[in-house]
Order: C-alpha cells, then sequence, then structure tokens
C-alpha cells in the first residue's frame, strides 16, 4: 500500500480517461471560452461547446459528482422546477417553457464545469480565463472598430444605440461580459514577472475603455465592484510586503492610464455627452409610472399574490411595458417562492463558499479572488438588470464552486495504484 492524498469528497463516479479524449476536451473547454464573446445571434456557437462538453468532459474522467456538486445541481433544479410551476399560469407557455430549458441547460453546464475545475484547479482555471480573456479582448476590438467607425460596413453590426457592443447583441451584456477578464487582466498584472504583467497591464487598460463605451451603467458599477475588491483580497491575503508594495505601484500606474484614457475619451464631444447622460443615477426611463421603479413595485405586488410565480418572461407586455431589470425580482415572479428562493439561496451560499475559500492557503488561492470578485460585482449588477441568463454569470459560479471544492484539505489514504488515481493529480 502506498499513501496518498485523497479526495475528501466520495465521487459517484469515476471515469476512465482515453488519452485522445482527454487531450480533446481540453481544447474544446478552451475554444468554448474563446468562442464564449461571440453573441450576435442565439443560440451562440458557444451553446453548442457546452452541450458536447456536458457529454465528454465525463466521458474524459475529468468531471465527476460528488456530494456538494449534487448540492449545488439540485439548487438549480429547485429553481428549474419553480420555472416550470410558474410557466402552467403562463401567457405563453412556449415561451415560459424555453426559458426554463435553457436555464436547465446553463445550469448542467455550469455543475460540469465545476466538475472541471475541481479535478485540477490550477490548471483548468488558467485555461479557461486565458480563453476567456481572449474573447473579450476580440469582442474589445470589434466593439472600438464599430464606435470609432473603423469599417463603416461593420458599424451598425457592432455598436448599439450610439454605443460600443461588439461581438454581443447588447451593450450592456458586452460591457458586463468584458469584466471578468479586466479583473483576471489586473491579476495577472499583479502576480507576473515583468513583460507579461506589462502586457496585462496593457490589456487591462484596453478593456476598460471597451467597457466604458458600452456605457452601461451596471457594467461600470460591476467593474468598479469587482476591481476594487480584487485589490482589497490580494492586498489583504498577501504575505509579502513586497507584493503588497507592487500592488500598491500598479494600483497607481493603472489609475494614472485610466485617467489618461478617460481623459482623451472626453475630447470627443460624442463621448463626453453620452457619458455625462448615462453617468447620471436615474435616467428618464427609471421614473413615472411606466418607469423601471413602477415596474419593480409590480413585481412585488404579483410575488406577494402569485406564489407559484407567473411564468419566466411573462412580465414585460402583460403586466408592464418591460422586464423586470432586477434579477432577483424576476427570478421570483416568474419561477415562484421556490424557484426565486432557491436561486436567492444559491447566490448567497456561492458568496459564501467564495469568502471561504479566498483566504485558504492554496496554489489557487489567487485564482479562487479573481472568480469571487467578478462574481461578486456581477451579483451585484443584477439589482439594475437581469443577469439570469448571462453565461458568463454560470461560468463565475461554477468556477467558485469548482475552486473551493478542489482546495479542500486532504486526508491521507491508501490506494492500490497511485499512478492512475484522480487524487495523485497534482493542483
Amino acid at each position: 500500500m502506498i499513501a496518498v492524498a485523497q479526495d475528501p469528497w466520495p465521487t459517484v463516479a469515476a471515469a476512465a480517461q482515453p488519452r485522445g479524449l482527454h487531450r480533446l476536451s481540453l481544447a474544446l473547454v478552451w475554444l468554448a471560452m474563446a468562442s464564449s464573446g461571440i453573441v450576435f445571434f442565439e443560440p451562440a456557437p458557444v451553446d453548442a461547446l457546452l452541450i458536447a462538453l456536458i457529454v465528454i468532459l465525463p466521458a474524459a474522467g475529468l468531471a465527476t459528482l460528488n456530494w456538494p456538486l449534487m448540492v449545488y445541481l439540485l439548487l438549480w433544479l429547485l429553481v428549474t422546477i419553480g420555472g416550470l410551476l410558474g410557466a402552467m399560469s403562463a401567457f405563453d407557455f412556449g415561451v415560459a417553457g424555453k426559458q426554463v430549458f435553457i436555464t436547465f441547460y446553463l445550469a448542467v453546464a455550469s455543475v460540469m464545469l465545476a466538475a472541471f475545475v475541481q479535478y485540477d484547479p490550477v490548471k483548468h482555471v488558467r485555461l479557461i480565463l486565458n480563453g476567456y480573456l481572449l474573447a473579450a479582448l476580440v469582442a474589445t476590438v470589434a466593439g472600438l472598430v464599430g464606435y470609432f467607425n473603423v469599417a463603416p460596413p461593420l458599424t451598425e453590426l457592432l455598436t448599439g444605440f450610439g454605443r460600443a457592443r461588439g461581438t454581443f447583441k447588447d451593450p450592456n451584456v458586452y460591457g458586463a461580459f468584458v469584466v471578468p477578464a479586466l479583473v483576471y487582466a489586473l491579476h495577472l498584472a499583479f502576480t507576473r514577472r515583468t513583460l507579461i504583467a506589462a502586457a496585462a497591464l496593457g490589456a487591462t487598460g484596453f478593456l476598460l475603455l471597451g467597457a466604458l463605451l458600452s456605457f452601461s451603467r451596471g457594467a461600470w458599477s460591476n467593474a468598479a465592484v469587482a476591481l476594487i475588491l480584487l485589490c482589497y483580497f490580494s492586498f489583504l491575503t498577501s504575505r509579502s510586503s513586497k507584493f503588497r508594495l507592487r500592488i500598491t505601484g500598479l494600483l497607481v500606474a493603472a489609475g494614472l492610464c485610466g485617467a489618461a484614457v478617460v481623459g482623451a475619451a472626453l475630447q470627443s464631444s460624442q463621448i463626453s455627452s453620452l457619458l455625462t447622460e448615462r453617468a447620471q443615477l436615474e435616467q428618464s426611463y427609471d421614473g413615472g409610472s411606466n418607469g423601471r421603479f413602477a415596474g419593480h413595485e409590480k413585481a412585488k405586488a404579483l410575488i406577494a399574490s402569485h406564489p407559484f410565480g407567473i411564468g419566466p418572461l411573462q412580465f414585460g407586455g402583460n403586466y408592464h411595458h418591460e422586464d423586470v431589470h432586477e434579477v432577483y425580482l424576476n427570478v421570483l415572479v416568474g419561477h415562484g417562492w421556490l424557484g426565486g428562493g432557491a436561486y436567492i439561496i444559491l447566490v448567497m451560499v456561492t458568496v459564501g463558499i467564495g469568502l471561504a475559500g479566498a483566504f485558504r492557503r492554496v496554489p489557487s488561492q489567487g485564482l479562487m479572488l479573481v472568480a469571487l470578485s467578478a462574481y461578486i460585482g456581477t451579483v451585484g449588477e443584477g439589482f439594475i438588470v437581469d443577469t439570469d441568463h448571462w453565461r458568463h454569470f454560470f461560468l463565475l459560479m461554477s468556477l467558485v464552486w469548482g475552486l473551493f471544492l478542489g482546495s479542500a484539505p486532504k486526508t491521507a489514504g491508501p490506494s492500490y495504484s497511485p499512478s492512475r488515481s484522480r487524487q495523485s493529480v497534482s493542483v
């Protein structure tokens, strides 16, 4: 017998790992992340890849379910069941049912990605975030090409309402999509050597400009919260005064670069006027009897009177002229007390385990800080926009769960074949 580190979470099943299938799985994960920014239409290319990964990752032995992940899946199933109950009384069952199906698919994909991350946290999260960073950079290049009218035939495709949207249908979703990549790029600037750190800092500024030109108030607040949290957590968890000094220096440099970018952008009267308009806390469409805030009050009344919900996507057009634009009210009104309650519990539990994992002295700690900071920023943005079907929201949730479970304390135990054991993989 040879004692090796064992997985503290008993798994439901352990699949064999054909070498070719293993490599194909890693390539498909990276490709899914790298293509995740192309959402001109739906279903998007990334959806086909995620569906394939739901099948391939378990077959390759890279994603096995244990009891914590089963709890994660169960909570999403409760959200789905709540949506189905609400859909039974929907004005349009087809629309509501389709929305519930999409939630179920994204939930299963998130669980599989969490299992994939748990298998080898450092390697697999870097693979995911490197692909995601590329996707955000490509989307931002497209957004700037459109916004500055570099290629006139593409301007209409790459912008919306005078705002950069890149390879997305909506500037607000594009702006929010950029934030996790922005956080990861700043993390690389903090932790890598000079040349890579400089490139990462440049990418941070570039992505920040893209987020700025999306003119999305939600994305701006998301980015501010996420970046502040990353800096705070990185400074707080560091034991090295040299590293803290590095963070301080880079933050000063980043602040100066950011100020220069904003200052240059404000030289354009078009940017300046739209930036001033969008920076106001309350827009014209927020107030009044038909405004966003009035819609929130209608949603609250429906939640109280319809415990089983009214069905997803039934609020806008039937009870109000637009959607709720507040994800927690939106899920409660559509999925009822069961589904909405499970969703809110899931969001809160994910924040809790992320905070617990953020202070573990493990090799994946820095990556947890990235995932947690970006996730909390997105959770906060949910108070002003409907984020329930944003693919990167499900991705961030899977990263937090996978990193937390993958960095759990190990216990010693026997193994018959350490060379083939899942537990022998270095993380």
